[in-house]
């Protein structure tokens, strides 16, 4: 039978989209066709791409416009406005951790105080009603690419040892990274701060 064929473009180019780029290649059931990358970075973008012969999109727009699904690798402070940029015309999005947060009011002296935690995390959660919003008009669908505990799969294992009192005998893993990798990562206007983020994904 014809397996059907899934388009997919790629927002970023550090190691979260290195990862998606690989876990891609590894799907069964569908052919999955990665046709490019955008990213702000030319240069890392263009290299990139060069390394996986694919396209590199100097607009957000024109990547979109040629996929049916987009992952968002970006730092989390650009995690709602390309997501939403998908949804509006109508694509799958699988966004990284996390979903969404807050991300500084611009000043230098930010303090997180017990004030400006609610302020964070009355922010955060306008950007989580954003996302719901947009994908409430939207023909596409939001996923989350946060981890694996509520996938079907695990849910049915956890289901079975519960009514059978049966035992796990082995468990086969791998570790996919050691820690973040980004040079965003210590910078809370591209990555969050506090609890912001946290409290935002589970909302």
């Amino acid at each position: 039978m014809q397996k059907k064929t899934i388009r997919t473009g790629i927002v970023g180019a550090g190691f979260s989209a290195s990862f998606h780029f690989e876990a891609l290649r590894q799907v069964h059931g569908t052919q999955v066709e990665i046709v490019g990358v955008h990213t702000i970075d030319i240069e890392g973008g263009k290299a990139y791409a060069q390394k996986r012969g694919i396209r590199f999109f100097d607009r957000l727009e024109a990547l979109i416009d040629e996929v049916d699904a987009v992952h968002v690798c970006t730092p989390p402070a650009a995690h709602a406005n390309v997501s939403i940029a998908a949804l509006k015309r109508d694509r799958f999005v699988i966004c990284e951790k996390p979903l969404t947060g807050y991300f500084g009011d611009g000043s230098a002296d930010f303090h997180w105080d017990r004030a400006n935690m609610q302020v964070a995390l009355d922010a955060a959660l306008a950007n989580v009603d954003r996302l719901i919003e947009a994908e409430a008009a939207s023909q596409g669908r939001l996923l989350y690419a946060e981890n694996w505990v509520y996938a079907p799969a695990v849910q049915k294992e956890r289901e079975i040892l519960e009514k059978t009192g049966g035992q796990i005998l082995w468990i086969h893993g791998e570790e996919a990274h050691s820690g973040s990798h980004s040079v965003d990562y210590a910078h809370a206007a591209r990555c969050g701060g506090g609890c912001s983020s946290a409290r935002a994904a589970t909302r």
